[in-house]
């Protein structure tokens, strides 16, 4: 059978054994580790403060009560939970050999019980079923479906969920979003994904990669560094997104350095390594926003938050994206000095790196202006609105997933577009409230707001690992990502019409 040699090489099997070993652990024994708040994270914080040199730490901290603090650790304990292997709940794409993933989840302690196996394809499912008949393992699940249509239909959860897809992203987005969207995976699991390297010898499909994962990455404040660690964002290192953008140092002073350069051939020589870290971030942004936007967009959740429809939001955070025109009645330029008025646009230009998602659709095209290319990229439009189209997962409405990032912008910068009980978080006067470190905007009070509704799973990017091998002639990318959707945050604060009075009270 050819699969024996696709899934049975040495390269697969080390790379399935690390993959599961380490997402059974992170389960289990090194479950507390995989949790982003540490038990301990409050305490030491509050410690450490009253310990401080600053009266003002000092101060801010006394009022915190160790009653309290004690109060959240029992909770948080309780969220967390415990799990031993033969306790936790496992899904995989099977293809035509899934007795390969089995026997590894059955030595690593995972009861056959709760493995679920799935293939839609019906060769590979007919050759899937007939082995595992042949290895006669009782209470194994095998379904001769696809994965994507169980997370859609059923209630059910799994602590690890494992997408060997062998197939790329951004082609393979829409099962990620569905299987954020419908909330498979458990609030504390591991997500395992293993998507191949897009073809680099064909041309066309390598530029149009090279257009969106240049144009995604840019947008973000920093890169991945190949040895591990991250530096600044492409703009700090010079790198532009449009050949318009370099001038000739002998234009003047302003004139980009002589090292500026298209991000885009940047990402085209180093293609592998802008893949992995597109691949890893791409996954994140689902798990954190896309997803669940995409949630809030089909309930009527979305009224609880807003005052108008999501279309509206939306339409509000694409006008982010451009300067708004002002001018007076006579159409002369406005005299800001003589009276200043509060301009709606432009955001996303002024702060790109508190609007990264938003731009980075932008330069992607997303919002319907592609960038000049060459004749080397065809039908790119088509490209990037098929991957908009996957951004809204399976059976979802008409918002595309650029329209549901535009949304949140949008919604976040407004407060006109939120409802009483938003706005009483948002424009709440976080400057009194002395234990904070920094000085705090109304984000540290919207995002838990919407999570409260919309369930976002956060990656722990401590714990997670990112692997290459080669499969047959395929450069494979596997992720082994914990994802937490910290309800010991979220849930510790009342809902969000509520929150302001908890916050009366400093501890």
């Amino acid at each position: 059978m050819a699969g024996n040699h696709t899934y049975g090489q040495d390269s697969k099997k080390r790379a399935r054994h690390i993959a599961l070993k380490r997402a059974v652990k992170l389960v289990t024994t090194k479950r507390n580790t995989a949790a982003i708040v540490a038990s301990d994270h409050v305490r030491r914080v509050w410690r450490a403060k009253l310990n401080s040199d600053n009266r003002y730490d000092t101060e801010a901290m006394s009022a915190l009560r160790p009653n309290d603090i004690a109060s959240w650790e029992r909770y948080r304990r309780n969220v967390v939970g415990k799990r031993r292997p033969e306790e936790i709940t496992v899904a995989y794409l099977a293809g035509p050999e899934p007795g390969n993933d089995l026997q590894e989840l059955l030595e690593l302690g995972v009861r056959p019980e709760n493995i679920w196996a799935f293939e839609s394809k019906g060769s590979d499912a007919k050759a899937g079923h007939e082995q595992l008949a042949g290895l006669a393992t009782r209470g194994v699940k095998f379904l001769h479906i696809d994965i994507e249509d169980f997370f859609a239909g059923s209630p059910r959860r799994f602590d690890i969920i494992y997408i060997d897809a062998c197939a790329s992203l951004p082609a393979e987005a829409r099962l990620l979003v569905t299987l954020f969207r419908h909330a498979a995976l458990a609030p504390l699991g591991v997500l395992i994904t293993n998507f191949s390297k897009p073809d680099e010898t064909n041309v066309v499909q390598l530029e149009k990669h090279v257009h969106a994962i240049a144009a995604y990455l840019y947008g973000k404040d920093f890169l991945d560094i190949k040895k591990g660690g991250w530096t600044d964002g492409a703009a700090a290192h010079g790198y532009v997104m449009s050949q318009s953008e370099i001038l000739p140092l002998e234009d003047g002073e302003d004139a980009p350095e002589w090292n500026d350069r298209l991000f885009q051939d940047v990402v085209r020589e180093e293609f592998a390594h802008y893949y992995g870290s597109f691949v890893t971030r791409h996954i994140m942004d689902i798990a954190a926003l896309i997803a669940p936007m995409a949630r809030l967009a089909n309930t009527k959740f979305w009224k609880q938050l807003s005052s108008q429809p999501i279309e509206v939001a939306a339409k509000r955070g694409r006008e982010m994206l451009v300067w708004p025109d002002v001018d007076d009645e006579d159409g002369a330029d406005f005299d800001f000095e003589a009276e200043p008025i509060a301009l709606k646009g432009g955001e996303a230009i002024s702060e790109s790196g508190t609007h990264s998602l938003l731009k980075s659709f932008e330069l992607c095209g997303a919002y319907g202006s592609l960038p000049d290319q060459d004749g080397l990229v065809q039908n790119l439009a088509g490209f990037i609105h098929s991957w908009m189209q996957a951004l809204r997962g399976k059976d979802q409405g008409k918002m595309t997933g650029a329209d549901l990032a535009a949304a949140y912008y949008g919604l976040r910068g407004d407060t006109e577009l939120q409802s009483d009980g938003l706005r009483r978080v948002t424009e709440y006067t976080y400057r009194k409230m002395s234990f904070l470190c920094d000085v705090p905007n109304a984000d540290m009070g919207f995002y838990p707001a919407i999570a409260q509704l919309a369930h976002p799973s956060h990656c722990n990017v401590r714990e997670a690992r990112r692997y290459r091998y080669t499969a047959k002639t395929n450069e494979m990318f596997l992720d082994v990502l914990p994802f937490d959707e910290c309800r010991y945050v979220y849930d510790w604060l009342s809902v969000f019409s509520l929150v302001p009075g908890d916050w009366a009270y400093e501890s």
